[in-house]
């Protein structure tokens, strides 16, 4: 099993790890080809799975959830250049790149680190509300709409923060993550986005995890 600090294992691919947020403009898609990522989440300390992390693209493909192995999986994704970044409450975030080939698979394990307690910001300095969702169908296919507002609640500036919201259907669990910066204390953000859940409506939508990130000397 992996040791050491926050790092990545180079499987296959030369993964680097890359800038917070990368815009989607810094990473380049084929849309004419498709091929797939795998990869697993790791604690540094002693290379135990870090389940239910979430797991993020840029560009964009789907917001989704490391299984009880620690392990992700995007399928049949266009081929180009991705930032992956990793979040989970009590854990340094992470990003990393990976170039996904037509007909492959890039593979990358991944490894948090801790949080320590100077830098860690818990849920409870954040307020979450989703004000208001509905579904809306196009055609054959359904998307849930929500819109929602993040109070901070604490008494330090939040840098960073992410929320994951979980929808459910019959069709199984669906999830959505929500990224922002430069959440004062005190202050609120609103927000709204639309999810496409296939082709049956959403029975619920929640809050389903928050990553707070708060503002530091090297910020």
């Amino acid at each position: 099993m992996l040791r050491g600090r926050t790092g990545i294992m180079i499987v296959g691919l030369i993964i680097a790890t890359l800038p917070v947020l990368q815009s989607c403009e810094d990473a380049l898609v084929d849309s004419d080809g498709y091929g797939s990522i795998e990869g697993y989440v790791l604690k540094d300390s002693d290379g135990s799975p870090i389940a239910r992390a979430s797991v993020t693209t840029s560009p964009a493909t789907e917001a989704i959830l490391t299984e009880d192995d620690g392990s992700f999986e995007f399928n049949e994704i266009p081929t180009g250049d991705y930032s992956i970044t990793i979040r989970k409450s009590g854990f340094e975030r992470s990003s990393v790149s990976v170039s996904v080939r037509e007909h492959h698979t890039a593979r990358a394990t991944i490894l948090l680190e801790e949080t320590s307690d100077e830098d860690s910001v818990g849920q409870k300095n954040a307020d979450i509300e989703i004000t208001n969702w509905w579904n809306e169908q196009e055609e054959d296919s359904i998307y849930a709409n929500a819109e929602y507002r993040i109070e901070n609640t604490g008494d330090v500036d939040l840098a960073e923060f992410e929320i994951t919201f979980k929808i459910e259907s019959s069709l199984g669990s669906f999830y959505h993550s929500e990224v922002g910066e430069d959440l004062e204390s005190g202050r609120s953000k609103i927000g709204s986005f639309e999810k496409y859940i296939r082709s049956e409506e959403a029975d619920n939508l929640e809050v389903y995890d928050t990553w707070l990130r708060k503002v530091n000397d090297s910020d």
